[in-house]
């Protein structure tokens, strides 16, 4: 699933690497640390997530939520099921304004965040 909905930083041209390790590591150490504030200040306020998961543990039928609030309270309820979270980066892609993070996330499973930028 991709990911568009990051807060927006500028860049001007093609991201530079060494731009788009930082925001990667910034992304990933927020969800290590399991700090649900600190992953939210990725995001926009009215960022949308979609996830068959969401239904199960969020109880929302669709499988969306929309906002911090809403979507902050599914990945605090998350993080208390799966308290040994990892995330282990495989390889970050930068392209002209959007960032494509690879990694080994929940239960060893590899995916994929989109990062599109202003």
């Amino acid at each position: 699933m991709l990911l568009d909905s990051y807060r927006r930083v500028s860049f001007c041209g093609r991201i530079k690497l060494a731009e788009a390790q930082r925001f990667t590591r910034e992304w990933i150490d927020a969800w290590n640390s399991h700090g649900s504030k600190r992953i939210l200040g990725h995001y926009n306020d009215d960022f949308e997530r979609n996830s068959p998961v969401i239904v199960q543990i969020a109880g929302e039928p669709s499988g969306r939520l929309t906002g911090k609030p809403a979507v902050g309270a599914y990945w605090r309820a998350a993080l208390g099921l799966i308290t040994e979270l990892y995330i282990e980066l495989i390889t970050v892609l930068p392209g002209i304004d959007s960032v494509v993070i690879h990694y080994r996330g929940a239960m060893g499973r590899l995916a994929t965040a989109h990062a599109d930028y202003a």
